[in-house]
Formats: C-alpha cells, sequence, structure tokens
C-alpha cells in the first residue's frame, strides 16, 4: 500500500513541473495568437499600402530633378559622414537592432548585451516583421512587401542611372534595379518601430536614427532620396495598423514589458522605474535635427513651383494617430491627429509625391521624431481621456507628461484625466478647461480665452508672469514655491476658485493675482509665508488687485498667517486685498455659505458689540488701475530660478522627481526663464481714510440714514494702529515660559501645609500627595504693541516623602515627585504642554509657643514643548519659606497667620533670558478640633493673597525681544478637612484663586500620611 507521504511528494513534483512550464506555453500561445491576428490583417494592409504608395519620381519631372541633384549632394558630404554610411551599410539583423538599442538607451544598461537584448526582443521582432509579410503570387511565397515593391517598381539605382557627371543617362528609364522602395531603410525603421514600442520615452532619438540610417543610403549613392522616403512611409504605415488594433497592442505591450523587466530591475536599484533612467537620457542627433528644422525628413527639396497647403489633422492618413498611441495613452485620436498635423512637413516638400488631397498619400509627410515631444498647434479643442488606456502605458505617462513645445492655435487644452501635464513652452492657445487633474504652467503663457478648473482640478503656476482671459470655476489655483515670486493676470475674474499663494513678508514681496477686468464670486486664499522675520514696521503685502473689488476674498482653512514673530490676517485696502499684523484694522473672517447675503441683508440693524468688520462702509474716490504689461520694455529681464527637481539648463527634460513608492511625480520647481520680470513690491496705495464715507450707525435713539449702498459686499477701510498680533510659535514660545513659572509655583502648594495641625510627638513619617488643578492665565503684555493669547492650564502632580523628627522642635524630610501640565493656548494658537520630575529637602521649626518656620529647598527638571514649538529642557531651583504662629483660642479653635516667601530660578535655552521669579503669599487660616469615637476631624479654612514678580526676563524671536510677564496679584481661598485615626492621617483640600491676570478655578489637593 502506498503512504500518504509518498502520495503527497509525487503530486508536489507533477505541479512543479506543470509550473515550470506553464509560463512558457501561455507565452508560445500568446506569440501563435497574436502571430494569427496580424496574418489575419497583412494581406489587406498591403493590398493598402500598394494603393498608397505614391509612383517615383518619373523622368523628365521636376521630383526627379530633385532627387538627383539631392543624391549628388549627399554623396559629397564629408568623410565622417561617409564612414557612418558604410557602418550602416551592415545589414546583419543584429547590427541593426544594435544601433536601434544604442540610440534608445545610450550607455545605459550595458550589462545586457546586444545579443542579450536581442534574444529578448525576438518574438516581439518576429511579431512587427510578420505585419509585412504577405504571399507574393509571382514567386509562389511569402516575401516581406519592399521586395515585392521593388520587383514591382524596378528602379535603376543612382549609380545604375547617373553619368560621371552626375546627369541621367540617356534612356536611363529602361535601367531595370531595385532602388524603390529602399530595403536597407525598410529594415532600419522596422527596428525603429520595435524599439519604439519598447521605449517609448525615446521614440524621439529612434526614429532620429533611423533617419539618419536611411540618409546613409543616399550617402553611398546606393539609393535616391524618395527611396528611403518611401521606406518610411511604408514603416509608418504597418506600424500605425498594429497600433490601431485594440488586440494586437495589447499583445504586443505585454511582450513589450517582458522586453522592458530587465531594464526596469536595473533602473530601480538607483531610480525606481524605468522612464526615470530614460528621461536623464540626452537625445543628441533629434536635437540637432531640430536645429535644422528637420529637413531631414524631406531633404530640405521644395517644389519650387509648388503652392505650399497647410497640413490639417483630416490631410493625414485615418489610421495616423496611432502612431503614438503608446506614446500618449492618455489623449484621444483627433488629439494625436493634431499633434502629427503640426509637425508635418512641407506639403510643397519632396515627402509629398502623391496627391496631397488623398490623405492615404500623405504617410511621408509625417515628422514622427518631432511629434513625439507633444503638441504644438490646437487645431480645435485639445482633449485628455477620461480613462486613459492604462493598459498601454509603458512610460506612466498618463500619470506625469512633459510637453516642452511651444504652443499656439485656437482650442483650448481640455484637461480630463487624473494626471499632471507640465506646459513647459512659450504658450499662447485659447485658454484650459481643467475638469480633473492637474495643469502646470512652466513656461510662458498667455491664454486669451476662457479658462475654467472645476472642483477636481488644479492649475500650478511655475513661472513668472502668465496671463489668462476669463477664469472661473470651483477648483485651485496653486503658485509653487520659487526664488522669484509670480503674478497672475487676469482680464475676468468669477467663481469660487481657492488660490494658495506664497509671501515673504520679511522683504513685502508675495505671489499675486492682478484682475484688470470685473471681478465676482467667493474665493479662498491659502498663503505660505517663508518665515523670515519682517525688518519693516507694520509690514504688509498686497495679494490681490482688482479694479471693481467686487469679488470677496478670505484666509482658507485659518484666519492667519504666521511670519516671525507675529501674525498677518488678510485686510480690504480699497479695491485690493493685503496682509497686514495690526491686530485692530478691518479683518476678514472665513466666508460660510451664503455669507455674502447675509453681510448684504445685514448691513442696516444695529450691533451690540463695536466691531468694525461690521460696519457699513462705503468706498469712495478709488480710480482704477492701470496693469497694462509692456513686455517689450521687459524682454531683456530675465529672473533665473533654482533647480530642484533635477532639470539642467542644457536639457529641461531631465526632470527626475520620483515618491517614496518610486512613482514618477511632477516636479516642485524647474530652471525657467522669463522675459518680464516681477515686482511684487506694494503698489503706491494712496488710499486713506479720507477716501471713505463712514454712514451713521442706527441706535436706540437714532436711525440709519439713507445710504446709496452698492449691490456688493461692504467696502472695508484701511485703519492704521492697534496691537501686533503674534505668530504662533512666538505665542507658544513665550506663553511656555510662563507656564512653566506657575508649574514651578504649583509644587509649592501643599507642601507648607506642614504635617499638619494634629502634630504626634516624635513620631516619623511617610506621605504621598496628589494635586490637581486647573489655571487660566489671560492675555498679558508682552511688547509695547503685542500681547500674548493666555492658556489654560490643567495640572496634575503626584509627590512622595518621608520625614522623621529629631527633637519636639525640628523635623527633617526629603521627597520626589512628577509633574504634568496640559496647556491649551486660546484661540487658534494651539498647545503645549511641561513635564517635570522633583526631588527636594524640607525642614520644619515648630517651637512651643505655637510659632513655627518651614524651609523647603527643591530642584526640578522640565521638559517643555509646543505644537509650533521644538522640545526643550529647563532646570529649576527653589527655595521657599513660611512663617506662622498657631494661636489657640479654646473650645478646639485655632487661628493661624501665615507668610510665604518663595524664590525660583529657571534656566534658559537659545533665543531666552534665565528666568527669576518672587513669590509672596499672606494669609490666615482658620481651623476646628473635632474628636467622633476615635476619629480627629480637623475642618479648616484659609484666605490669602499673593503676588509673582518676574525679574526682566525675556524671549527674542529674530530682531524682537518679549517681556515674560509675571502673574502679579491674586486671591486665594481654601477649604480643607484632616482626618486622624491611630498612624493614619488623611486630608483633602480644594482651593480657588481670582486675580486679574490669574484664575484657578479648582484645585483639588489629596494626601496621605502613615506615622509611626
Amino acid at each position: 500500500m502506498i503512504q500518504p507521504s509518498f502520495q503527497l511528494s509525487k503530486i508536489a513534483v507533477c505541479l512543479s513541473l506543470f509550473l515550470l512550464f506553464t509560463s512558457d506555453i501561455l507565452a508560445e500561445m500568446d506569440v501563435n495568437q497574436t502571430d494569427q491576428l496580424i496574418r489575419e490583417q497583412s494581406e489587406s494592409w498591403f493590398q493598402q499600402l500598394d494603393r498608397n504608395l505614391p509612383l517615383y519620381p518619373q523622368a523628365g519631372s521636376v521630383a526627379a530633378e530633385l532627387d538627383r541633384r539631392e543624391s549628388l549632394n549627399r554623396q559629397r558630404l564629408g568623410t565622417a559622414r561617409q564612414d557612418l554610411a558604410r557602418e550602416d551599410a551592415n545589414q546583419h539583423k543584429e547590427h541593426v537592432a544594435m544601433l536601434m538599442r544604442t540610440a534608445a538607451l545610450q550607455d545605459f544598461a550595458t550589462t545586457i548585451d546586444n545579443q542579450h537584448y536581442y534574444e529578448l526582443s525576438g518574438d516581439l521582432r518576429n511579431l512587427a516583421r510578420r505585419a509585412g509579410y504577405v504571399f507574393d503570387p509571382n514567386k509562389g511565397r511569402f516575401r516581406s512587401y519592399d521586395f515585392i515593391l521593388k520587383d514591382k517598381y524596378r528602379r535603376g539605382r543612382p549609380y545604375q542611372v547617373l553619368d560621371e557627371q552626375g546627369e541621367y543617362k540617356p534612356n536611363y528609364v529602361k535601367v531595370k534595379g531595385s532602388s524603390y522602395p529602399s530595403g536597407h531603410t525598410s529594415n532600419g525603421f522596422g527596428e525603429a518601430v520595435l524599439a519604439s514600442i519598447i521605449f517609448p520615452e525615446r521614440g524621439k532619438e529612434i526614429f532620429a536614427r533611423a533617419l539618419q540610417y536611411g540618409e546613409s543610403r543616399t550617402v553611398l549613392g546606393a539609393h535616391f532620396p524618395t527611396d528611403t522616403i518611401a521606406s518610411r512611409f511604408s514603416q509608418y504605415f504597418y506600424k500605425a495598423q498594429l497600433l490601431n488594433n485594440d488586440d494586437i497592442v495589447s499583445h504586443l505591450v505585454q511582450f513589450a514589458k517582458g522586453v522592458r523587466e530587465p531594464f526596469d530591475a536595473i533602473c530601480q536599484e538607483t531610480q525606481a522605474i524605468l522612464r526615470n533612467c530614460l528621461d536623464t537620457l540626452d537625445s543628441p542627433l533629434a536635437s540637432q535635427y531640430e536645429l535644422e528644422n528637420h529637413n531631414i525628413g524631406y531633404y530640405g527639396q521644395i517644389f519650387p513651383n509648388r503652392a505650399a497647403q497647410v497640413v490639417l489633422p483630416e490631410n493625414l492618413p485615418d489610421t495616423a494617430g496611432a502612431l503614438l498611441r503608446l506614446r500618449f495613452p492618455y489623449l484621444n485620436d483627433n488629439a494625436r491627429r493634431q499633434i502629427l498635423a503640426a509637425d508635418a512637413y512641407p506639403s510643397h516638400s519632396l515627402a509629398s509625391l502623391g496627391d496631397f488631397s488623398n490623405t492615404g498619400n500623405n504617410w511621408g509627410l509625417i515628422n514622427l521624431p518631432s511629434s513625439y515631444d507633444g503638441p504644438s498647434y490646437f487645431y480645435e479643442d485639445f482633449a485628455t481621456l477620461a480613462e486613459p488606456e492604462y493598459h498601454l502605458d509603458l512610460g506612466d505617462f498618463s500619470r506625469y507628461d512633459r510637453w516642452t513645445k511651444a504652443i499656439q492655435g485656437e482650442g483650448r487644452l481640455i484637461m480630463n484625466h487624473m494626471g499632471t501635464v507640465d506646459l513647459m513652452g512659450h504658450n499662447r492657445f485659447a485658454g484650459i478647461v481643467i475638469n480633473q487633474g492637474i495643469v502646470r504652467l512652466a513656461g510662458e503663457h498667455r491664454l486669451a480665452g476662457e479658462s475654467r478648473i472645476s472642483e477636481n482640478g488644479r492649475l500650478v503656476i511655475a513661472e513668472t508672469t502668465p496671463a489668462l482671459g476669463q477664469l472661473s470655476g470651483n477648483g485651485t489655483v496653486i503658485f509653487e514655491p520659487r526664488d522669484a515670486f509670480s503674478i497672475l493676470t487676469l482680464d475676468n475674474l468669477s467663481g469660487q476658485l481657492s488660490f494658495v499663494v506664497n509671501s515673504d513678508l520679511a522683504n513685502q514681496k508675495s505671489d499675486k493675482i492682478v484682475v484688470k477686468g470685473e471681478d465676482s464670486g467667493d474665493f479662498g486664499l491659502i498663503v505660505a509665508d517663508s518665515g523670515n522675520e519682517p525688518q519693516a514696521e507694520n509690514g504688509k503685502v498686497t495679494l490681490v488687485e482688482t479694479q471693481t473689488g467686487t469679488a470677496r476674498f478670505r484666509l482658507k482653512d485659518r484666519e492667519y498667517v504666521d511670519a516671525g514673530a507675529f501674525r498677518y490676517r488678510l485686510h480690504k485696502e480699497g479695491n485690493d486685498w493685503v496682509l497686514s499684523n495690526r491686530k485692530d484694522e478691518q479683518m476678514v473672517a472665513p466666508t460660510k455659505p451664503n455669507e455674502i447675503e447675509r453681510v448684504r441683508g445685514d448691513v442696516s440693524e444695529p450691533k451690540g458689540d463695536d466691531q468694525p468688520s461690521e460696519l457699513p462702509i462705503v468706498s469712495a474716490n478709488n480710480p482704477p488701475k492701470d496693469h497694462t504689461m509692456d513686455s517689450d520694455n521687459l524682454a531683456n529681464q530675465l529672473t533665473e530660478v533654482s533647480v530642484v527637481s533635477g532639470i539642467s539648463p542644457d536639457n529641461p527634460s531631465k526632470a527626475n522627481v520620483v515618491n517614496a513608492e518610486g512613482v514618477m511625480t511632477p516636479p516642485t520647481e524647474a530652471l525657467m526663464k522669463s522675459d518680464i520680470s516681477t515686482d511684487n513690491s506694494p503698489k503706491d496705495n494712496k488710499i486713506g481714510l479720507s477716501n471713505f464715507t463712514h454712514q451713521p450707525i442706527e441706535t436706540a435713539n437714532s436711525s440709519i440714514s439713507s445710504v446709496n449702498m452698492p449691490p456688493t459686499v461692504p467696502q472695508l477701510p484701511q485703519i492704521t494702529g492697534g496691537l501686533k498680533e503674534l505668530a504662533a510659535s512666538t505665542n507658544s514660545h513665550i506663553s511656555l515660559r510662563q507656564a512653566q513659572l506657575l508649574h514651578l509655583e504649583q509644587s509649592l502648594s501643599g507642601i507648607h501645609q506642614r504635617l499638619g495641625e494634629l502634630k504626634q510627638g516624635g513620631r516619623s513619617n511617610v506621605w504621598v500627595r496628589n494635586l490637581n488643578s486647573r489655571n487660566r492665565l489671560g492675555e498679558m503684555q508682552v511688547a509695547s504693541d503685542s500681547r500674548t493669547s493666555g492658556f489654560r492650564q490643567d495640572y496634575h502632580a503626584l509627590q512622595v516623602g518621608a520625614d522623621t523628627a529629631f527633637n519636639d522642635t525640628f523635623r527633617l524630610g526629603a521627597f520626589v515627585g512628577t509633574a504634568h501640565s496640559e496647556i491649551d493656548f486660546k484661540g487658534d494658537y494651539g498647545s503645549g504642554k511641561v513635564n517635570s520630575q522633583t526631588a527636594g529637602l524640607y525642614g520644619m521649626f515648630q517651637f512651643d509657643n505655637g510659632v513655627y518656620i518651614d524651609q523647603i529647598t527643591k530642584y526640578e527638571r522640565l521638559t517643555s514643548q509646543g505644537q509650533a514649538t521644538e522640545k526643550r529642557r529647563y532646570h529649576s531651583y527653589t527655595l521657599s519659606s513660611e512663617v506662622g504662629k498657631v494661636h489657640t483660642l479654646g473650645q478646639g479653635w485655632t487661628v493661624t497667620p501665615q507668610l510665604q516667601l518663595a524664590w525660583s530660578s529657571l534656566s534658559a535655552k537659545a533665543n531666552e533670558d534665565r528666568l527669576s521669579a518672587l513669590y509672596a503669599r499672606v494669609g490666615v487660616r482658620l481651623a476646628k478640633i473635632l474628636d467622633l469615637n476615635g476619629w480627629t476631624l480637623q475642618p479648616y479654612a484659609e484666605v490669602s493673597g499673593m503676588t509673582t514678580k518676574n525679574r526682566h526676563s525675556q524671549v527674542r524671536v529674530n530682531q524682537y525681544a518679549f517681556d515674560i510677564a509675571a502673574t502679579r496679584g491674586r486671591i486665594e481661598s481654601v477649604l480643607g478637612i484632616n482626618a486622624l485615626a491611630g498612624n493614619h492621617r488623611l486630608g483633602v483640600e480644594a482651593k480657588t484663586t481670582r486675580g486679574k491676570h490669574f484664575d484657578q478655578p479648582l484645585a483639588v489637593q489629596v494626601n496621605y500620611r502613615y506615622s509611626w
């Protein structure tokens, strides 16, 4: 009988063998399936190509003369070009593959040798070639399309039909050869098609090398220029057919992913994803051809007597847009055809041999290397797909793409997908509609039409002086942090947009929004300041300039901006919106839904509080400002921006930004230049109080005067003077020092209640004490024009101590403890905390006449931290003395007057002074002793007056110094009870304190003592 374990072993072996061969079997099945799909189409494709490929230039035609002349010109090129042409003559398949692989990858991934690459891409190569293999009835076998066409046309080669002087030989048309189309060029472009499918990020340089490879045939005199153009024509046709078929292209992309895997693995060692590595490579050949206006595509030959016609998207073949399907998987076919049309070679050039009105004749006009850089003209609205073809997106272009060309045209960019498009050219098209996703302006934009940003859309400003026409919507405009601030100029503004702007209040500069025409709506502002300390008093920056002042702006998420030591709020001055740091100026509160209508409806109602923000005030005599920009006068003023994202001046396409997950993200900063400078210094605003008419407010004894109110939000006046609001970090820093002092005082409380009036001879004691209190400190004057916010402090402490009596008069003890304070700063200043550990000694003298003297010395180590400040550690030392006398009144009543003096010293950190404080308390205690069945009770009450005085101590923030204000005088009331039974004593006490600046609504203390 077979054992179960042996049966399981057999199953495991079979399963392993199955898994070993499954992947290879499935891959082979996919290859066969794809091959079958291509075979089913190849005959039809060849028939289309045969019908549309133009006839080569005929004898006596202008085209034939241009062909001859340019053939001779190419043969006269220098030695270096001749050497390259001879190298390109090598038609070995692996050699051609190596050439295109080098164009794509340069020196990247040299550990994968050319043989390995050739083998990796073998299946994909065979499938791509299969498209051009059809049955040749004349030969009775399958042949490559170019050989079939060669046999059809039988054109003679240049060395066959030209004489020694380079002229056509008499009757040269009778010479039969194999020149048209060029077989070498077909092979080169075929391998380029393959490489561009695998590495679409590098299509620009790949096809530039294919153009050069074809040109090499003319340099050697083996082909006429039009022979190579015909080969390019054919290979573009076949590539488009492969990529236009949804099933075939899906299979090809899967094979391409397999080829990319080892290259991607190498890239992940440093750059996370393959596209990042490929983006660091330059494109020297494509750049050279760009400088030459891409005349390589038509050999620089223009028909002298043929009128140029504009190439429109509809002039291109029906399937031409598929050529860019893998490069722009987030664009619809119409948009891809717009790219190709804008980059097309001249319609009256040698690239156009057929009938221009027949779209099928125009494959030769396509300038594919240039089109890989993106659009250059919008013939109509240029839309992205709401759902990109992610399954075809090898380069992650849908998530982030970069368009480097200058774009013009009458259409708008319609952004429909959740990705980022980076516009880096000098663009002059109609406008931008962002339904979702991000559009980043990082070149120079002058867009005159209507732009709209929906709720899920983001427009990022990463250039100096962009200008848009009408801007509306409810999305977000983000000014990217840059060395030079930006000015966004708008013709008109409406909607409910949010703007994220940057400021440097230290130098009174910021990003700015300038509206030259109408403005309406409700807009949010989020301000990110540099944090540098403003150097000028009463500093401010203008964030928004408008002509009509109709639109309302507010700070979004929070009502302030912290800069250096102070806090800045948004105010309206005339038609403009500014940030300033005067607390009493008119502040714009966050807008709630329908708040504009509420304000309009309430302008005539009397207000109980005198709040300037609710006064109905009419703006007068506000002349419109001229914001016309003279770009010609500013054309030579360039502002250079720091490089953060990896973009270099030599190659702005080298942006290489990756997040922690290895996902390509748009760069946050770029190297760019603008021909318009930015001056964000505050403009000369001469509007003062005299420019406004203050209308009377209705009271109980008066009615409101007739006011000619405009149907808009009331205008707000410029008001000077008042207190400066502290920044959160400044307020936290000062207030925490105040809280530390209160923390030290709390640890003294209760210890001076001694060991109790119920003294028991010379016994020793151990004790434990728990104290919980809530303190409230009001606003404190810390500078002539500044106050802290005040805070609430919840204090919790636990102390343990022991002492012994040396005689009837003197007792000595020690204690340790820990304490914690939770601090809540008022308003929106956040919170903080103080923790401490304590060790101390105490001694007590008590005389027979009732006089006692208590002495405490303690060390405390504090740790302090606020939400806006870093963690800091301090050392403190305290000495405290209390003197009192117990007066016995009879029947168990006692009265004890008390005097306490204490001194504390607290260490300092950077930007702080050492802090010393004197504490004084004078009070009286009334107690009653009661005996109840073995228990002795002592209820008591105390009233004390106390005060504190701080040695002059300051906190410095940049060039400003702020005092640590003392809490000063207050009255303390105490009720408590002590209970004694045998060796045990328990006490409970409740206390409340009231003062001008300091309140303690309740403090509860519980202590326990054991005596022996």
